[in-house]
């Protein structure tokens, strides 16, 4: 796709989600509670929107279906192995420390599809308990089963709700939340079409980007249109707020990055470098450690991740709170901002969007890296020789590869903070060598960006057996804990 058809704003629609807890457990409950609502004849109110084509959802059941454990039969759930990997031992908010893909399918019984990603909402307060205790018993009485599926390279999830009324079915491919079909007793409710796959990719708009290049993505965020802005504008103000919940809980391990605020000013140039990049360090550190310790703090995504999304946000709300940014230079860092997004899906599309190496680093990290050398360069403290920011920027993504390639993803977990906060590191440091005239090429990193991201994209997809003993790896030791659970 050229960039002057490029629809920005249904871009960051798509690609900037609401999510609450770790995204794949999120999914896999959505899939859930979408299969069991289907039962009754029931969509939620963002599916609708997207239009029906099958048999349509039924009327006169605004209630919905009874929830009460009992009723349900048996829930099964067939998901990629990628999902499988990050929902096994993430945290799930409003739980008491729980975690686990087959709890994160029986929780999506009892919560609203409505609610999208952010659905363990529903687990909160006296009512979120009962849930959660129906859903313990559904796993105590051996009605939940889940098979990852390790042939699967893409998101992949299939869950089958059978409960004395009848059967749901509901499929996920692709994206966290890109439900492309919906069944119940027969009936179709929703779906893409007959060509399921060939549409899905229509939908998702991070294709839109795959066969850009790194100078189209500085030519779109140049020309973003107000209602673009608007959606980054809130999602850094959402995951400012994500953060300052985080660090209220005094959960998280990065306060010894904590510095004074001085309020210092871009014309200081370089002074702020050090400060800018440890209060970016903390923020992003606290908020991705909290989250995946279960902290019920509302994010938005990038790339379908919330800990990427917070990886690429929270180095720009840091720089708000440093430094007193004119008009220009919000403008710039909004602008910056997009970039970090733009560039992590296109990492993505190449890579999947869930994969054997760090999104964190691999994909966000990049953005992040790319965004900076963006931003950096509008101010004449960076750079000495007036270089074309393209340049710069590609110089960036060419540094930071040369630094995180093969940063193994081993599934979400609270150590996801380590690797967040490294990749911020690496981030600063390749846009402030690149704006040094420093770069880095050979072996995978090529002279030319674009040919460089395309290669990190195939090192990931060639790590696929790499990828499938991590996940055996992990479901062994959470059998072993299992076990051992069970014998105590």
């Amino acid at each position: 796709m050229r960039q002057d058809k490029f629809d920005a704003v249904r871009f960051f629609e798509r690609h900037i989600e609401k999510s609450v807890g770790c995204t794949e457990p999120a999914a896999v409950a959505l899939a859930s509670s979408v299969a069991f609502n289907a039962i009754r004849g029931r969509l939620p109110s963002w599916l609708r929107e997207r239009g029906v084509s099958g048999d349509g959802e039924k009327k006169g059941d605004e209630g919905g279906a009874k929830r009460e454990s009992g009723a349900v039969e048996s829930v099964f759930v067939r998901l990629d192995r990628g999902t499988f990997k990050n929902a096994l031992n993430a945290v799930i908010p409003h739980t008491g420390g729980l975690s686990g893909v087959s709890l994160a399918a029986a929780l999506g019984i009892f919560c609203e599809p409505d609610d999208g990603l952010a659905l363990f909402n529903s687990l909160s307060g006296e009512k979120g308990r009962e849930r959660l205790r129906n859903a313990l018993a559904l796993l105590k009485a051996g009605r939940v089963r889940v098979v990852p599926d390790y042939e699967r390279d893409e998101i992949f999830i299939l869950a089958r709700i059978r409960t004395s009324e009848g059967e749901g079915e509901c499929l996920t491919r692709r994206l966290h939340s890109e439900i492309v079909s919906v069944r119940a007793n027969g009936n179709v409710l929703f779906d893409v079409g007959g060509e399921c796959e060939t549409k899905v990719k229509a939908e998702a708009a991070a294709d839109a980007v795959a066969g850009m290049r790194v100078e189209d993505f500085i030519s779109i965020v140049e020309h973003l249109p107000e209602s673009a802005k608007e959606r980054l504008r809130a999602a850094l103000e959402t995951n400012r707020k994500a953060f300052e919940e985080a660090r209220r809980t005094g959960r998280s391990s990065f306060a010894f990055f904590e510095a004074e605020e001085n309020g210092k000013k871009m014309e200081d140039g370089s002074k702020i470098m050090e400060e800018w990049l440890n209060k970016s360090c903390l923020m992003v550190g606290t908020a991705v450690e909290c989250r995946m310790l279960g902290l019920p703090m509302e994010v938005m995504t990038c790339a379908g991740s919330g800990n990427m999304g917070l990886t690429v946000s929270l180095p720009f709300v840091a720089l708000k709170d440093i430094s007193d940014l004119d008009e220009r230079a919000e403008e710039r860092m909004l602008k910056a901002f997009a970039l970090a997004h733009i560039v992590a899906n296109f990492a993505a599309s190449h890579a999947g969007f869930i994969s054997a190496t760090c999104g964190c680093a691999t994909k966000a990290g990049v953005g992040l890296s790319a965004a900076l050398a963006y931003f950096l360069a509008g101010f004449e403290d960076f750079i000495s020789r007036g270089e074309n920011v393209n340049v710069l920027v590609k110089r960036a993504i060419n540094n930071m590869v040369s630094d995180i390639t093969g940063l193994i993803c081993e599934g979400a977990s609270r150590k996801c903070a380590l690797k967040a906060s490294t990749a911020v590191i690496s981030a600063f440091k390749s846009a402030f060598l690149a704006l040094k005239g420093v770069e880095y090429v050979g072996g995978i990193v090529e002279n030319d960006a674009n040919a460089t991201l395309r290669n990190l994209g195939e090192i990931a997809r060639a790590m696929r057996e790499t990828d499938k003993k991590i996940v055996k790896v992990l479901e062994r030791a959470q059998n072993e804990l299992e076990y051992s659970e069970a014998q105590s």
